[in-house]
């Protein structure tokens, strides 16, 4: 991911993964510079084909460091009281840019 981006990341599961029954989902991007947490209401979630898309602003990814690494984990409530995560994905890489800001 580089900084002053908008890319989209996309989560797919196996298709026994029942998305319909997660109450609430929280995926997490941190670095040693920044932090960011999606929730349910700011992802897309496809029930049909069990996936689930992150979408990031120029802000979002301005957030973290050039050269930086980030560490990625999504964390469900099912509406059974349930809660389950991920493993940790590490060492994500944020690309550096050279012209900082949100370009418009």
């Amino acid at each position: 991911m580089y900084r002053g981006t908008t890319p989209i990341h996309t989560i797919t599961f196996d298709e026994e993964v029942d998305l319909s029954e997660w109450q609430q989902i929280w995926v997490t991007y941190k670095s040693r510079s920044a932090e960011r947490t999606f929730e349910k209401r700011e992802l897309v979630i496809n029930e049909e084909n069990s996936s689930i898309q992150i979408i990031f602003t120029q802000e979002d990814t301005l957030k973290f460091k050039n050269s930086d690494t980030c560490d990625i984990q999504l964390r469900f409530l099912k509406t059974n009281g349930k809660a389950g995560t991920t493993n940790i994905i590490s060492g994500y890489p944020i690309g550096r840019i050279l012209k900082d800001g949100v370009i418009e």
